[in-house]
C-alpha cells in the first residue's frame, strides 16, 4: 500500500516522520490477561508522574502540533489524551486486542498511534494537513471537522488523525489485515524509532498472530 507524506507538511515540518506497520492474516478478540496486565502496569508506572507534561515525549508531541499550527491545548495528542486519564486515576476501558494493545504502546512511548481495517482502505494514502472539506464520524461518535489538523486520507476521504480516527475504518473483531500509523515527534533519533516499531509489531503479532511489515516514511 502506498502511503506519503505531502510535500506541504515535509516543507513546514522538516524531518517529520511517520511509522507504518502492515498486519495480515490477525485474529482480533477479547484481550487476553496478559495485555490487560500489560496495560495496568504501564498506566501504573505513567501514574507516579504528577502532572503530563513530566511524562517523557509529551512536551515534543506538543512542540510538533504547534509547529503545525494546531493548539495542543485545544486538540490534544491522543496519547496525551490517554496519559491525562491514567494521570487523574481513570482506568481505560478493555476495547478488544488490538486496540488495548494501540493503548498500551501510545502510553508506554507517549506517541500518537493509530491502527485501521487495511480492507476498508483505498489505496494510496496520503498524510496531510485538512481543509475546509475534510470530516468523518470520529469514533467518538461525533462529525469531526478536520480542517486544519494533521490528518491521513484514502482516495475516499480522510479516515484518521493523531487526535481521534474515524469511524469507516476502525478496528473489530472481524479485521483480518491492519494498518498502523505511529506519528513520531522529532527529538527522536533514528534507533530510537527503529527500536519502538520493532517492539510493538513483536507485541501485536504475539497476540494476534499473522505477519508484520514496517517502514518509516
Amino acid at each position: 500500500m502506498l502511503i506519503t507524506i505531502n510535500d506541504e507538511l515535509k516543507s513546514i515540518v522538516p524531518g517529520f516522520t511517520v511509522g507504518v506497520i502492515s498486519y495480515s492474516n490477525i485474529n482480533v478478540q477479547q484481550s487476553a490477561t496478559e495485555i490487560k496486565l500489560d496495560l495496568k502496569e504501564i498506566s501504573s508506572r505513567q501514574q507516579k508522574h504528577s502532572n503530563v507534561t513530566e511524562v517523557n515525549g509529551i512536551k515534543a508531541g506538543r512542540s510538533l502540533f504547534k509547529a503545525l499550527g494546531i493548539d495542543p491545548s485545544r486538540y490534544r495528542p491522543s496519547s496525551e489524551a490517554l496519559l491525562r486519564r491514567i494521570i487523574k486515576g481513570d482506568d481505560l476501558p478493555s476495547i478488544h486486542s488490538a486496540a488495548d494493545v494501540n493503548n498500551l504502546f501510545s502510553i508506554k512511548y507517549a506517541l500518537p498511534i493509530g491502527i485501521y481495517d487495511e480492507d476498508k482502505l483505498d489505496s494510496p494514502i496520503e498524510i496531510r494537513i485538512g481543509n475546509n472539506l475534510d470530516q468523518y464520524e470520529a469514533i467518538n461518535n461525533r462529525e469531526t471537522n478536520m480542517s486544519g489538523k494533521l490528518l491521513s486520507a484514502d482516495t475516499i476521504g480522510p479516515f484518521g488523525s493523531p487526535i481521534v480516527d474515524s469511524k469507516r475504518t476502525m478496528v473489530t473483531i472481524d479485521t483480518k489485515n491492519a494498518l498502523q500509523l505511529i506519528y513520531f515527534h522529532l527529538e527522536l533519533k533514528e534507533e530510537e524509532k527503529d527500536a519502538i516499531m520493532k517492539d510493538l509489531s513483536e507485541y501485536f503479532t504475539f497476540h494476534h498472530g499473522g505477519k508484520a511489515s514496517s517502514l518509516i516514511i
